[in-house]
């Protein structure tokens, strides 16, 4: 056996799932003390979507925020495992990802990086700052629970 689901599909359980698609769904983040204030100069937001033809298509039109700032849209390309979303350095301290296309929102990772400071001779190295921390949602669906969003688990399956 390979390990890997011949199935591509939602037996991994490492994906979140939103419940029915009527409603807007949202999965936000909260960063490391963002509660208090903290607020993080995010780079880059990394989303791994789900690979099986079942719910793939689903992240199309996804919006990506930090704090109130939209960072950008996603736009679906069959195959693609991952979308990066360029946030520009702008500070905040949560993430969300959300969709109102009447689809549900379904994400197997999302990661937040941010730019080390002091690094020797100015090479960029980043973070995962949402890896392990609080989820929130908008719904569940199919056991899809949000904290597998930022697990560390980026299969697609």
């Amino acid at each position: 056996s390979s390990g890997i689901n011949a199935e591509y599909g939602w037996v991994g359980r490492s994906c979140y799932h939103s419940s029915g698609a009527s409603t807007t769904h949202v999965v936000t983040v909260t960063l490391p003390a963002g509660m208090y204030g903290v607020k993080y100069p995010v780079s880059y937001i990394n989303i791994y979507n789900r690979l099986d033809s079942c719910c793939d298509q689903h992240i199309n039109g996804a919006m990506v925020y930090v704090d109130d700032h939209q960072c950008g849209q996603l736009q679906f390309r069959e195959g693609q495992a991952v979308y990066t979303i360029d946030c520009g350095e702008y500070e905040g301290g949560e993430v969300s990802v959300r969709l109102s296309n009447g689809q549900s929102l379904q994400i197997c990772e999302l990661e937040v990086l941010v730019l080390e400071e002091n690094m020797p001779d100015n090479i960029p190295v980043f973070t995962n700052v949402a890896l392990n921390r609080p989820t929130s949602q908008s719904s569940v669906g199919a056991g899809g629970v949000p904290s597998r969003a930022v697990d560390g688990n980026t299969n697609q399956y």
